[in-house]
């Protein structure tokens, strides 16, 4: 996440001095960090103006077909999969929607080139597949909204959450009585976040974590072409039946 106004940047692998919940760490000036990290500015944050940012998302355009060409192509993911995520471009930006625990968008998640942050007055939420459904008896969680295009490119009812550490109650409640699925990125972040989502008291059926043999979910498939049979077995294997 990153605060371009003010030069800071919150980052869920990389420590640093200052620990902004389970977001990760805060980077910046020292000056900033500190402003940002104490109690009372924390609580001055309260006197802020509440965005709606369900409006904010509403006002946005749609990527248009060249625009998402343009990120199937940087991804390198076939233009099926990109389309499966609804996207929007503001400002040089590709946006998608975070949406909270009633299914309202609460934020909008930019990714501009291999930079990736937060429209002003966002809320922590997770970005759905265009195709969700709250009546599937099964869910697939994936960390960031590439990983989320492969899954739902893989017809799979699947849902993003924002960062390796970041848990809400909006994720949380796309569990409940549910058979999750979380694919977690390959490195120490990403395994730990994952593994520590699954431990938390989510009312589940069942609850299984996923480690792809590469970087993260995309990485697997643009290596190794795996589909959605192969990720599927992965899941049974990791449960046991």
């Amino acid at each position: 996440m990153v605060d371009v106004e003010r030069g800071l940047t919150i980052c869920p692998r990389v420590e640093s001095k200052t620990r902004i919940g389970n977001a990760g760490w805060l980077h910046g000036t020292e000056t900033n960090a500190n402003r940002i990290g104490n109690q009372s500015a924390i609580s001055r944050q309260g006197e802020r103006v509440v965005v709606n940012m369900a409006q904010v998302w509403r006002t946005m355009t749609a990527a248009t077909a060249v625009q998402v060409r343009e990120l199937a192509l940087r991804l390198k993911l076939p233009e099926s999969f990109v389309q499966c995520v609804e996207t929007k471009f503001f400002n040089g930006a590709f946006a998608f929607a975070m949406h909270n625990a009633l299914d309202t968008v609460c934020g909008v998640k930019y990714r501009r080139g291999d930079n990736k942050f937060s429209a002003t007055g966002s809320r922590t939420g997770y970005i759905p597949c265009a195709n969700y459904s709250r009546e599937n008896n099964e869910v697939w969680i994936t960390e960031g909204e590439s990983d989320l295009m492969v899954a739902a490119g893989f017809g799979l009812n699947a849902v993003a959450r924002s960062g390796c550490m970041n848990s809400s109650e909006a994720l949380r409640s796309v569990c409940r009585q549910r058979n999750v699925v979380i694919v977690a990125d390959n490195d120490k972040a990403g395994v730990s976040g994952a593994r520590a989502f699954a431990a938390e008291p989510l009312g589940a059926r069942s609850v299984a974590v996923v480690i792809p043999p590469t970087k993260d979910l995309r990485d697997w498939y643009t290596r190794d072409k795996i589909s959605a049979q192969d990720l599927r077995y992965c899941w049974k294997a990791v449960r046991g039946y």
